[in-house]
């Protein structure tokens, strides 16, 4: 059986569904607990509600939130702060029956897996949603069947249970955007090994608060969608890795222009004060955006910084030499220079990869 749980419940504008939230935790759950309020800097209350709940059971914690929001970071946010070895995630609305919470301690303890899901749809029942709410969320479970590749009923749950490890090991590869936390760990690469086991929950009205389902979430949820799904063709890393050489392209043709007419340089030596300048612009940004599960910093970051700028200067020559090629042998020279950008780009992408980060950024 599992001793202990950190039970993870993020809020905005919950105060009056906090204390009954604590409640039934502390008279239904059977095992040790403790209990992290995530709150998005709510403004009717909730914060100083949980700071009272937390100097009467120090088993109540708070995590405020100011000038972030977003439900799966939240959600992140109260995982990376456990000090237990499995957490549980549920909503603030008493929509997730707490009992179930019990269940799934009892199938991670029973079963080989990473993931209990509470399923809304495991078996046929009253759901304690609006028509159009529970018809939206039947066509997103379809639509994350096509990127999951295995039968779920719910990959779209607000209340699941993780062992606190697996979540760590792939905290790095997350998205964290929009309302569906659990959907981001499934689809993302290390997500996609999880031994996942459903179980139904027996889905509540709500008690209080009103839905967070706004607009800008579901375009959240389907920026978080594409991205999977083009993922699954290119890795995202290597999409970030050739968004910030077009954004190089683009300083390095700024800088020049700027060299040229106004700093009295001639070409050679403004092409090549820009050249460096466009490399170190590059490098700083993957350093802190495609590879920053393996960022560099002090002098990792300066031996990092020559290993990429001796990478890049062997790949714009295969660039050219490629192009060249390619040009006579008949191709047209547009066509000719996009291929050989290309070529360029995945060698700097690969050795940069394996040598300067030393391994995959996510």
């Amino acid at each position: 059986m599992i001793k202990n749980l950190s039970i993870i419940c993020p809020t905005l504008n919950e105060r009056d569904n906090v204390a009954v939230i604590y409640q039934h935790i502390d008279r239904i759950v059977s095992c040790e607990w403790e209990l992290i309020f995530v709150d998005d800097n709510s403004s009717d209350g909730t914060r100083l509600e949980i700071e009272r709940l937390s100097r009467q059971d120090r088993r109540v914690r708070l995590i405020n939130r100011v000038g972030r929001k977003g439900l799966a970071s939240a959600a992140s946010e109260g995982f990376l702060c456990a000090v237990y070895d499995y957490c549980v995630l549920i909503d603030a609305d008493l929509q997730h029956d707490i009992n179930n919470i019990n269940v799934m301690a009892e199938e991670m303890a029973e079963s080989d897996i990473d993931l209990v899901i509470s399923s809304r749809f495991k078996v046929n029942q009253t759901l304690g949603l609006s028509s159009g709410r529970a018809r939206l969320s039947r066509v997103g479970n379809g639509m994350i069947d096509l990127i999951l590749r295995r039968q779920l009923t719910d990959p779209l749950s607000g209340c699941f249970l993780i062992r606190r490890e697996r979540y760590l090991a792939l905290h790095q590869s997350l998205i964290l955007s929009g309302f569906k936390i659990l959907f981001d760990i499934l689809s993302c690469p290390d997500g996609r090994q999880l031994r996942v086991k459903e179980i139904p929950i027996k889905f509540l009205s709500r008690h209080s608060g009103e839905s967070k389902l706004r607009k800008t979430v579901m375009l959240e949820f389907m920026a978080t969608y594409l991205t999977r799904m083009v993922e699954r063709v290119i890795p995202l890393s290597f999409i970030k890795f050739s968004i910030i050489g077009a954004l190089g392209v683009l300083l390095h043709y700024l800088i020049l222009s700027f060299f040229l007419k106004l700093s009295g340089f001639d070409f050679a030596v403004s092409q090549l004060v820009t050249s460096y300048l466009v490399m170190v612009s590059n490098f700083l940004l993957n350093n802190r955006y495609t590879f920053s599960a393996n960022r560099l910093f002090g002098g990792q970051l300066v031996f990092g910084l020559m290993k990429f700028m001796f990478f890049c200067s062997f790949g714009a020559l295969i660039s050219l030499s490629f192009a060249f090629y390619l040009k006579d042998t008949g191709l047209s020279p547009v066509a000719a220079g996009v291929l050989g950008t290309v070529a360029g780009s995945l060698w700097n992408f690969v050795l940069n990869s394996l040598y300067t980060w030393r391994g995959h950024g996510k």
